[in-house]
């Protein structure tokens, strides 16, 4: 007669998830809609006006990186009405009623998606801006915050004034934001300003301790099916 082994794929399961929650801190992401009540709460790192750059500015490529933020949008050029004009400029925007931070703010006068990231595996936990936007056609815009975990929190935020303030502060950490100009009627450009961010910090590694679970794993297995062939 047989002994019947552990179930050791249960075991291995419990092991890397314990790892896991070793290695991670429960998700959460705040939203702030005035910078007074997010500074409160904030650790900010970084402030960027765009105040430095010559005005205009003009960018080419989707994706343009300042102090350590990455501004990318998904429409080209080439497959836009203003096509050969600039994708990113700083200074002159079409969306910009006024300056939270005068002389300058930073967008594209192309309607579609931004996303905003902090580099190659990193991350901050703290992050706002003003978004200037036209008071004449106040509409919704939806924003998503993805964290390090995947787990992604999504806002719908609108305004009747020509900028507003927009922040988050999660307790795990910000990878990256999404914004979609949300109406299916009118839409309206909008820019950014006074951008600011917490400091940037690199995406841990897996956990020690998976590495450890999954090699215990391995080897009570091994012993198992050892057993296993010695008493049957």
């Amino acid at each position: 007669m047989c002994h019947q082994p552990y179930n050791f794929r249960r075991i291995l399961c419990a092991l890397i998830n314990l790892a896991l929650l070793q290695g991670s801190a429960s998700a959460g992401v705040t939203y702030y809609n005035s910078q007074s009540s997010f500074l409160a709460t904030a650790s900010i790192a970084s402030t960027e006006t765009f105040d430095g750059f010559p005005s205009p500015t003009y960018f080419y490529t989707q994706e343009v990186v300042i102090d350590g933020v990455s501004y990318r949008t998904d429409q080209t050029a080439a497959g836009n009405m203003f096509a050969g004009n600039p994708l990113w400029t700083v200074g002159v925007h079409l969306g910009a009623m006024g300056y939270v931070s005068a002389p300058n703010d930073f967008g594209t006068n192309f309607i579609g998606t931004d996303q905003i990231s902090f580099g190659t595996n990193n991350y901050v936990k703290d992050f706002g801006f003003f978004m200037l936007t036209s008071s004449t056609f106040p509409q919704p815009y939806d924003v998503s915050v993805t964290e390090i975990d995947g787990a992604i929190s999504s806002f719908s935020i609108s305004s009747e004034q020509d900028y507003f303030y927009v922040g988050f502060t999660s307790t795990t950490g910000i990878r990256e934001l999404t914004i979609v100009n949300a109406p299916f009627t009118q839409k309206s450009n909008f820019s950014f300003d006074d951008v600011l961010r917490g400091s940037l910090q690199s995406i841990p590694e897996p956990s020690s301790l998976v590495i450890l679970s999954v090699g215990l794993a391995i080897v009570l297995v091994y012993h198992s099916k050892r057993r296993a062939n010695r008493v049957c």
